[in-house]
């Protein structure tokens, strides 16, 4: 691989786990809920951006619409909330790591089920 893609790899992996310490610091000060709407809120925002300046040419109908509100709840508010939820009773720097062995647990259970 690239030096581009080892660049890119390594500045990932510092953004994502940086968001567990970020949790952490601010879960002394915000509630989970208050994290995840921000969090969200925020990530909302700039992808409004991306799009105003890409302009795609896709049409928003109404199932479209749902579609995204479902996904949006299962494969990000939810998570977040979960992860902010569960990093009161814990440190970030364990969380992050659980987190990571995800896909390994996953095998795991596949293999027991």
């Amino acid at each position: 691989m690239e030096l581009r893609s080892w660049s890119l790899i390594l500045l990932l992996g510092f953004l994502w786990g940086s968001s567990f310490l970020f949790v952490e610091l601010l879960l002394g000060a915000l509630t989970p809920f208050s994290i995840v709407y921000l969090r969200v809120l925020i990530a909302s925002l700039i992808f409004l951006v991306f799009l105003i300046i890409i302009r795609p040419r896709f049409q928003l109908t109404k199932g479209v619409i749902l579609s995204l509100f479902f996904m949006a709840i299962l494969n990000n508010i939810l998570p977040f909330l979960l992860i902010a939820i569960g990093q009161q009773s814990t440190t970030g720097s364990l969380a992050s790591i659980l987190n990571a062995n995800t896909s390994l647990l996953t095998i795991l259970l596949a293999s027991i089920l």
